[in-house]
């Protein structure tokens, strides 16, 4: 027996590589999967893969910075499994800097900006609004996991929208679980550090980057995508049936390293 046998979950951001991870992990583990993505074709393929390995997977085409297409979504999920037990926020509209790049307040625009918050915090927003009214009445209570990033507490440069709304779900995840502990919902947010994923892989790649990163690291490699689909599976289930409003870094230890440049050794003078 999996660890979420009989539960439904929903996963946004399912056609990236973090998120099929998730929704796999989570599939093995006995969910049923609702994938919501902008792309079809990406995700007609990550469900079909997913039914392919005998597991129940449906995707539903759905832009999260758009509430009436995630209501709908919702209202989906709900029609066609009635019920909904698990909801795990990992959208993010990291696509703006990975094309084109990171800005100050200065020359951030409205727009980007604006995208930025619509994905990564009006989305996790409507999810709970739309979705929790669906979990309470499951019954059994429920789990909702956002996904965070270790920029919202250590900030570099030129990461204005992409560090507001990420500091802006942290409260989010800490309200959220107040308000609905009473009805056994825990909500939970992952600190996520430097995964290798194919998003990202510009970023590891680059020799001055991918090395500075490592250096700021604990654990000098990167992250895998199935490192954070382990957590998650870790967060929606009753393994931590006791973590609610926790902050849980996945980062390996970068956030807790003192950060020191590289010089060159001199003997101490006596």
């Amino acid at each position: 027996m999996g660890h979420l046998d009989g539960k439904v979950a929903i996963v946004t951001g399912a056609t990236r590589s973090m998120g099929m991870a998730i929704a796999l992990g989570l599939a093995e583990e006995g969910a049923r999967l609702a994938c919501l993505g902008r792309s079809a074709p990406e995700g007609e393929v990550i469900a079909e893969r997913l039914r392919n390995k005998g597991f129940d997977a449906t995707f539903i085409q759905t832009d999260i910075s758009s509430e009436e297409s995630v209501s709908g979504a919702v209202a989906m999920v709900a029609g066609r499994y009635g019920r909904l037990d698990i909801i795990v926020n990992n959208a993010a509209a990291t696509e703006i800097l990975r094309v084109e790049g990171g800005v100050s307040a200065i020359e951030e625009t409205t727009e980007r900006f604006d995208r930025m918050m619509k994905v990564g915090v009006y989305g996790p927003f409507w999810l709970a609004k739309y979705g929790i009214p669906h979990i309470i009445a499951s019954g059994g209570g429920g789990s909702v996991v956002n996904i965070g990033s270790m920029s919202s507490q250590r900030v570099e440069s030129a990461m204005l929208g992409y560090s507001t709304s990420k500091a802006a779900l942290e409260g989010f995840t800490r309200q959220l679980a107040h308000d609905f502990a009473d009805e056994g919902i825990r909500v939970n947010l992952v600190l996520l550090g430097s995964i290798a994923s194919d998003e990202t892989a510009y970023l590891h790649n680059d020799p001055v980057n991918g090395a500075a990163r490592a250096d700021n690291r604990m654990i000098r490699k990167a992250g895998t995508p199935r490192d954070l689909a382990n957590l998650v599976l870790f967060l929606a289930s009753d393994l931590s049936a006791y973590m609610t409003a926790a902050m849980v870094p996945l980062d390996g230890g970068a956030m807790a390293k003192y950060p020191v440049p590289r010089i060159a050794s001199t003997p101490l003078s006596e």
